[in-house]
């Protein structure tokens, strides 16, 4: 595995799941030192949502929008590894998650053939809760059809008055995974 692919997918910029991939990215980049790994905050990004015109699909060139997907369409075929961390939002992932996941609709579907994710999520509510599951199934879904390997998923019971930092927990299976991957 050379390129690795982290994104940010929190709407504030030092939240629970932006701690929790800056230390899955700490260890990977330990144990994994000749990996290039590149992150995005995905609030700091313009990205428009999908207008469902299908031109991407009708004149086959990519996504006719012109906004940051330009800049993360390559880092995305280009990754051997996608590591995406978002909060839960209404049972689901952040909208700023969810329109780059719906953005990459553009991309021709055997781009992501062979390719790995890992998927790190946080909420308030208990690791049981139902949301992670929701969330964890998709995304598995999502990597079958693919064709994709959903190597990893952590969900971290965390807020305000629990920080993720604070979970001795969570921060060992994160860094576990990231060792493995």
């Amino acid at each position: 595995m050379k390129n690795v692919l982290a994104l940010y997918g929190s709407p504030r910029e030092h939240s629970n799941s932006a701690l929790l991939l800056d230390y899955f990215v700490t260890a990977f980049r330990e144990n994994h030192p000749d990996c290039r790994i590149v992150g995005k905050k995905l609030q700091s990004m313009h990205i428009n949502w999908c207008k469902s015109c299908n031109m991407c699909k009708r004149i086959g060139q990519g996504c006719v929008q012109k906004d940051d997907m330009a800049i993360l369409y390559p880092l995305v075929t280009g990754a051997d590894l996608i590591v995406l961390a978002s909060p839960v939002y209404w049972w689901g992932i952040s909208a700023q998650t969810k329109t780059f996941v719906d953005r990459l609709y553009a991309l021709d579907t055997s781009c992501f053939a062979g390719k790995k994710l890992v998927l790190l999520i946080t909420g308030a509510d208990e690791e049981t809760g139902i949301q992670y599951r929701l969330i964890q199934q998709q995304f598995k879904e999502i990597c079958d059809y693919l064709k994709m390997n959903f190597v990893g998923y952590v969900a971290a019971s965390a807020d305000e008055d629990r920080p993720v930092s604070k979970h001795e927990r969570i921060l060992h299976t994160v860094r576990e995974l990231a060792i493995s991957v």
